[in-house]
C-alpha cells in the first residue's frame, strides 16, 4: 500500500503539531546526538530544524531535542514510531508532539513567513530527489 500523499508548503513551520520534543537522551557528545537525531527523524520526512540542548543544571545529566517537520502528518508518524524506543542509545527515548502554546501572531496562516531561497532549494531537492537546481533561465530551441 502506498503511503498517503503529503502536501508541503514552502513556509516556515510554526504549528505545534509539526514539532517533536525528545527527552531522556543519555549524556554523550552533543554533535553526535545531533547527527543521530537527524538521521532517525529525517527518515520520516524532511526536517526544518533539529536542536539539541543540555538538560537544565538541576536535572539529571543528558540532553533533550526539538525536531521540527514541514508536515504534521510526518511529525505524528515519527512520534508514534519512535516514542519509548531505544533508537540510538541503550535506554528508551520519550517523544511527544509539542504542547507549547504558539503565540497567535506566529500561528496565523495569513501571517506565514515564506522559506528562504536556500531552504526552498533544500526542501525541493529532498522531495524531488535532485541536488542541482538552477536559477538561470535557459532557452530551449526546437531543433
Amino acid at each position: 500500500m502506498d503511503p498517503e500523499p503529503v502536501i508541503l508548503e514552502f513556509l516556515v513551520p510554526v504549528e505545534n503539531n509539526k514539532t517533536l520534543f525528545i527527552w531522556d537522551i543519555q549524556p554523550s557528545s552533543q554533535a553526535l546526538i545531533w547527527e543521530c537525531v537527524w538521521s532517525v527523524f529525517s527518515s520520516f520526512g524532511p526536517l526544518y530544524l533539529v536542536r539539541v540542548c543540555p538538560n537544565a543544571p538541576l536535572a539529571p545529566p543528558g540532553f533533550y531535542a526539538l525536531v521540527k517537520f514541514y508536515s504534521a502528518a510526518q511529525a505524528s508518524r515519527a512520534q508514534r514510531h519512535t516514542d519509548r524506543q531505544t533508537l540510538f542509545q541503550s535506554s528508551p527515548l520519550k517523544v511527544r508532539l509539542s504542547t507549547k502554546q504558539t503565540p497567535s501572531y506566529l500561528s496565523d496562516p495569513d501571517n506565514s513567513k515564506p522559506l528562504s531561497h536556500a531552504r526552498c532549494l533544500e526542501l525541493a531537492n529532498h522531495c524531488l530527489g535532485f541536488n542541482g537546481w538552477s536559477t538561470r533561465i535557459i532557452t530551449v530551441r526546437n531543433i
